[in-house]
């Protein structure tokens, strides 16, 4: 039987982490503090702004469609709560109180365009507990027998009047997904492997410049092809971990760029080799760093 504890475990931003960057996966991913024993995480204002306007929307979740309008009322107040207890200062990655007040305003904004356009988040929803059924993060075995198991949790599924589901991505950065985005694909694979409808529409919204989601064709073709290929970089994962358990990781995860490293892993070598600041836990229990 496969072994949840031993299987290598992918998500949207982890498998994308490996095919950027094998340096960059290992050292978000896998690393751990010889002293904390702790997993490690770069905040930064960017970072903090989406995790603050995504948990504000969440607390929607928690109410039925016919009260969801009276709940909209409070986001505002929902979200000022969540930044001041999460990601206020150093914490959240802010150098400076002006940096800090123009990230919160931008927040704040895409809040009140939920407000003003609530568009699908006020209609019939699955509950995650249809398919989260209490561990870590939803998932499911991709593939036993190499133990490899797909993961990840959509931010709103929305439940259709045929019987289907249509899950929706909240997007807080300025520029926009690819085209070639696994994203989507994988919450597809996701929902309907870990319970019985089947999703019929895919969809980004992007809060800070449009009032409603742009949908995304949901192409069976390439998701089978990703499919394959998620099974494929879980095997070379799991190939470089056997490696690595006899070698330094360095020398196994490294950087194609060699040691001047990349965009993705240079500015985690940067906590590693103790060049960055420590500021506490982040909201996942990861040891939160900020380069200054």
């Amino acid at each position: 039987m496969a072994d949840k504890y031993n299987a290598v475990w992918l998500s949207h931003s982890s498998f994308n982490d490996f095919l950027s960057c094998p340096k960059a996966y290992y050292l978000k991913n896998v690393y751990k503090d010889p002293k904390s024993r702790n997993k490690i995480s770069l905040i930064s204002p960017h970072t903090s702004l989406g995790s603050a306007v995504h948990l504000t929307i969440e607390t929607l979740l928690d109410f039925p469609s016919e009260k969801r309008t009276e709940k909209l009322n409070t986001l505002e107040k929902d979200y000022e709560k969540i930044w001041q207890a999460n990601f206020q200062g150093k914490r959240g990655g802010f150098l400076s109180e002006e940096e800090e007040k123009d990230f919160f305003e931008r927040g704040l904004a895409m809040i009140k365009n939920i407000k003003e356009n609530p568009n699908f988040l006020l209609n019939k929803i699955i509950k995650r507990e249809s398919y989260y059924k209490g561990d870590i993060l939803p998932n499911f075995f991709i593939d036993d027998e190499e133990e490899i198991l797909l993961c990840g949790v959509p931010d709103w599924v929305e439940y259709l009047d045929d019987d289907t589901l249509h899950v929706i991505d909240f997007k807080t950065g300025k520029n926009e997904e690819r085209e070639d985005s696994s994203q989507l694909p994988i919450y597809v694979l996701l929902l309907e492997n870990l319970q019985k409808r089947k999703v019929s529409r895919a969809s980004y919204w992007y809060l800070s410049k449009d009032k409603k989601a742009q949908e995304k064709e949901i192409n069976r073709e390439e998701i089978e092809d990703l499919k394959n290929k998620i099974v494929k970089t879980g095997k070379d994962i799991k190939d470089l971990k056997n490696e690595a358990l006899k070698k330094d990781w360095r020398e196994v995860f490294f950087c194609g760029r060699g040691e001047e490293g990349c965009i993705h892993c240079k500015d985690y070598e940067k906590i590693v080799s103790g060049e960055a600041e420590y500021v506490g836990k982040d909201i996942y229990n990861k040891d939160g760093y900020i380069l200054n």
